[in-house]
């Protein structure tokens, strides 16, 4: 796997709606600053910060911005949308952001978030 796969992984379990393949993409004690949930550490807090990100139901799709990698360590970005989201009351939500990504290599190959900043390089 390369580190920027992750960002694939990360889309198509948003798109799929599939939680655990999201959570799968974190390593136990990891961090995500994440708008309305403000920063969280460890997976079932990050759970409990996706769960209504995944309630709105968008189409997430974005373009990479870098992934520089040093040893088993790499920092992302990419320009993200959302689109056709829908808020609890009814209301469609269009979002667009930047992030900033820290993620280490995992002993069997893969990469796992350490550190998540959705919004981390937006303007």
């Amino acid at each position: 796997m390369k580190p920027e796969e992750i960002n694939d992984r990360f889309g198509e379990a948003y798109n799929a709606n599939d939680l655990d393949g999201l959570l799968a993409l974190y390593e136990e004690d990891a961090i995500l600053e994440f708008g309305y949930a403000g920063r969280v550490r460890g997976t079932s807090a990050i759970r409990a910060a996706l769960v209504p990100f995944l309630a709105l139901r968008g189409t997430i799709s974005y373009e990479r911005r870098f992934c520089l990698v040093f040893g088993d360590l790499a920092l992302l970005s990419i320009a993200y949308r959302l689109t056709g989201g829908r808020a609890p009351d009814g209301s469609v939500v269009n979002d667009s952001g930047v992030t900033v990504e820290l993620a280490r290599r995992q002993k069997d190959g893969t990469w796992k978030y350490l550190i998540d900043l959705p919004n981390g390089a937006t303007p």
